[in-house]
């Protein structure tokens, strides 16, 4: 019984040991083993080591809100703003009326500021500054009025935000890249609302049928709306273009539309799937979000 054993031990240290082969030269080589059975390889010296990939999804976007405070200061603004110039119609009151500046920006670029209008003239596009660093930012609060030359192609949001009294815009004859009406700015053929003036007292807003989408931020400054009429032209309102603060009271979305509908007011895509915007002003003293909605936008409240 104990040579068995002894047989059987023997047997499988034999069958443990790397097996050799002998080549032509007389040199021994190392069997290879099957691929079942090999455990941990390592690789050749001239073979590069392969790398795990990175993960390259795509970051969630920073949304670009105004904080509490920023949307504070901005209601105050409007508000003074509006009571100094209606404070007497056959003398209007400007905020520092006398004050002219101007000068060069841009890739040859001008700009001018005079009696609360910024004039900009030049050609091509106007730079994005997102730092604040354009040279008329320290008269943001007295600019009423922007006025963009006729070679102007491209008009940041930047510029136009940060003027916190503004109330008009005019684009000069022959521009072939924007175009104003009652004060609102669109691209030439109308078919993308660019920006409504933040200051502009008026209370409601029925948006021209020949558009189609909103620019980034178009309405979001709206803050003295009251009522809001989307036509059914529209397909295209991204995050952050409509009223998310201000005096908005109710949506109206035109009969036909094939992307959005209003419900009591609020606004929803064409299935009632996604919440778009529940007016800041609207008066419920409650709110049940429907059973359809599966996704609330990020200014929708």
């Amino acid at each position: 019984m104990k040579r068995l054993l002894s047989l059987l031990l023997a047997a499988s240290m034999f069958l443990s040991l790397p097996v050799y082969s002998q080549a032509e030269d007389g040199t021994e080589l190392l069997s290879e083993v099957p691929a079942e059975e090999q455990t941990d390889v390592i690789p050749a010296e001239d073979e590069e080591p392969v790398e795990e990939p990175e993960d390259v999804s795509e970051e969630e976007p920073v949304r670009d809100v105004l904080t509490e405070e920023e949307i504070l200061e901005k209601d105050a603004l409007y508000a003074e703003n509006v009571e100094l110039r209606t404070q007497s119609v056959d003398a209007p009151v400007f905020m520092n009326a006398g004050t002219a500046d101007s000068g060069t920006f841009g890739d040859g670029l001008t700009w001018s500021f005079e009696n609360n209008t910024l004039t900009i003239s030049g050609e091509g596009a106007i730079p994005d500054n997102r730092n604040n660093s354009y040279p008329w930012y320290s008269y943001r609060r007295q600019i009423y009025t922007i006025s963009i030359g006729k070679d102007i192609t491209y008009i940041p949001l930047t510029v136009l935000e940060t003027c916190y009294a503004l109330d008009a815009i005019s684009v000069e004859e022959g521009n072939l890249a924007y175009t104003v009406s009652d004060n609102v700015l669109f691209d030439r053929e109308m078919h993308m609302l660019v920006y409504y003036p933040g200051a502009l007292a008026a209370e409601t807003y029925h948006i021209p049928s020949t558009v189609t989408e909103l620019g980034q931020g178009a309405l979001a400054d709206a803050s003295q709306l009251t009522a809001l009429t989307i036509p059914a032209s529209v397909i295209s309102i991204p995050e952050n273009s409509l009223p998310y603060y201000g005096d908005l009271e109710s949506v109206t979305v035109e009969s036909g539309s094939k992307a959005y509908c209003a419900v009591d007011g609020v606004l929803y895509d064409k299935n009632q799937s996604i919440l778009m915007l529940y007016p800041p002003q609207k008066k419920d003293t409650s709110f049940v979000i429907p059973d359809t909605v599966t996704q609330l936008r990020n200014d929708s409240f």
